[in-house]
């Protein structure tokens, strides 16, 4: 009663997706050239370029419930959630020959839940959103270590909606509200480990909106 569950299966596949590259200048199928006796020693090279193939293979589950079958108040509490899992696999021959990756930016893992409570005048709802690590950008085969990992990643964000009339509504919300911050890795050695390449904070977020129905 009043509870959905829905499960899905996806497949994708992708040509000539775009990759960060960051290594030696000198690879084959490089699209850029400079004049003979330009450079007197090796040339690094950072710029985005177009991967080969890639395929996806995905699984989604999605959950909604809202208990209403609890007694007073609590029956306006409500929940969904979601979790996807994702198998991906990229080529891009010209810079890794013989080698397959995640494809660039897609995480194998993706979380949602959020919680929430409602009635005919307000809705309040707390989301928490995990993104997993991924495949930033890439560089030569004899220098893997220099790949870009995204670090995961968890938001917190949350919304308030009050009818003040029939006509007017004010909304609250507000996102990333436990600061998280984007964090981007160099893959590094196994003696090494990960080493810190850039990090980005956001800060929160808190919008407020007035909405007026004519």
């Amino acid at each position: 009663r009043n509870t959905a569950f829905q499960a899905a299966v996806f497949y994708k596949d992708i040509q000539d997706f775009f990759v960060d590259y960051s290594g030696a200048f000198a690879f084959a199928g490089n699209p850029i050239t400079i004049a003979a006796g330009a450079a007197s020693s090796p040339l690094e090279l950072e710029t985005t370029l177009n991967g080969d193939s890639a395929t996806l293979l995905g699984v989604e589950l999605a959950y909604s419930q809202n208990f209403t079958f609890l007694p007073g108040p609590l029956s306006g509490l409500f929940a969904q959630a979601n979790a996807t899992w994702i198998d991906s696999e990229a080529e891009a021959p010209f810079v890794r020959p013989g080698e397959t990756f995640t494809l660039p930016g897609q995480p194998d893992y993706l979380f949602n839940l959020s919680l929430g409570w409602e009635n005919d005048w307000a809705t309040f709802r707390l989301a928490g959103n995990w993104v997993g690590e991924s495949l930033e950008g890439i560089s030569g085969p004899s220098t893997t270590y220099r790949d870009l990992i995204g670090n995961a990643y968890f938001g917190l964000d949350a919304s308030a909606q009050f009818s003040l009339t029939d006509n007017l509504r004010l909304s609250i919300e507000g996102s990333n509200l436990n600061e998280a911050q984007d964090e981007v890795v160099y893959r590094g050695t196994p003696q090494t480990g990960p080493l810190f390449q850039q990090v980005e904070q956001f800060g929160r977020t808190v919008t407020v909106g007035l909405t007026a129905r004519f």
